[in-house]
């Protein structure tokens, strides 16, 4: 027992229609102070552009969508899904921000493909680019360690420690001669 559309009848039918039907009902259903409710007591708005046998139609639409589930012919009872719907605001609110998801999927495909496309096309000159810059890198220090010349600051420094060490053989010759 299920729902088949045929072409005809979808383009008869009112979505908006169905949409308010299965909001009335899981708030019906989420209602119902046990954890099941009577598959007689579902209610419709309107039975225009409603598929034949309207509340048969609507259970099995939201069959569909795994909002309710059967656990016999005369039960209904709320999904873990139908249930986390009917706490966010509703199925017309989760089919809006279902809608709103979508769009945001759509528009981060989009910019990954332009994305994408930037990267190809600018792959192949920055990797030249930074390949002649690292070969100029790697020339450039190997050639100043060869031609490197010795640091006057070394040098200076080298020249002070000598001076300085004469200065204290000097001292200690004189303290020496002094004491004896």
């Amino acid at each position: 027992m299920g729902v088949y559309l045929e072409d005809k009848y979808k383009k008869e039918l009112d979505f908006d229609v169905i949409n308010e039907n299965i909001e009335l009902n899981l708030n019906l259903i989420s209602n119902y102070p046990r954890s099941a409710f009577l598959k007689q007591y579902i209610e419709l708005k309107s039975e225009e552009k409603l598929p034949a046998n309207g509340k048969s139609a609507i259970i099995d639409l939201m069959k569909i969508e795994q909002l309710i589930d059967m656990p016999n012919d005369h039960m209904l009872n709320l999904t873990k899904l139908g249930y986390e719907v009917q706490r966010n605001g509703g199925w017309i609110k989760h089919l809006n921000r279902e809608k709103a998801k979508t769009i945001r999927n759509d528009k981060k495909a989009n910019y990954d493909f332009k994305t994408s496309k930037w990267k190809a096309k600018t792959f192949w000159p920055l990797l030249i680019f930074g390949a002649l810059g690292g070969l100029y890198g790697t020339v450039d220090f190997i050639t100043e360690k060869i031609n490197q010349k010795p640091n006057s600051n070394y040098e200076k420094i080298e020249s002070e420690l000598k001076e300085l060490r004469e200065i204290l053989i000097k001292k200690r010759e004189t303290d020496s001669i002094q004491k004896s």
